[in-house]
């Protein structure tokens, strides 16, 4: 078996596994659960507090193949064990693209843009999981960021 860096192997699967993000975590939860989801969510933050992490639990939530409600899925949690949460979990999903960018490149772009007269204090890391155009998802993906 391949070496597997330890963040990786233990990185929480579920929203209730998260620690530390109650809010987020409950937030898109309940945006899941009232099939209210936003087209498009931004991540940003420092360092290991867990923006890859919620993003791929939200990427699996979404995709999830089996309906909120039922048997296998009875809360917004994704399921983890349907060919969709498989493939996000592995990192090997057609349909979930990670966007990763240096935090200098991404703080003082998106700041410059936004406002251009606002100088950035410090560089802060944003992170984002786009789903293109759906191949093997449900069609209530098919929006683009």
């Amino acid at each position: 078996m391949a070496y597997q860096v330890l963040a990786r192997k233990y990185r929480p699967q579920r929203f209730s596994d998260v620690a530390g993000q109650d809010h987020v975590t409950r937030t898109l939860a309940h945006a899941l659960q009232q099939e209210r989801v936003a087209h498009g969510y931004i991540f940003s933050g420092h360092r290991g507090i867990g923006k890859t992490t919620i993003a791929r639990i939200l990427a699996m939530a979404l995709n999830c193949r089996n309906k909120i409600g039922s048997l296998e899925r009875p809360s917004p949690e994704p399921c983890g064990v349907c060919d969709s949460c498989k493939e996000i979990r592995a990192g090997n999903s057609l349909d979930v693209v990670e966007i990763d960018a240096p935090p200098t490149a991404v703080s003082t772009r998106f700041v410059s843009c936004a406002t251009p007269l606002a100088t950035p204090r410090r560089a802060i890391a944003t992170k984002s999981i786009c789903s293109t155009r759906p191949i093997r998802s449900p069609m209530r993906l098919s929006t683009r960021c």
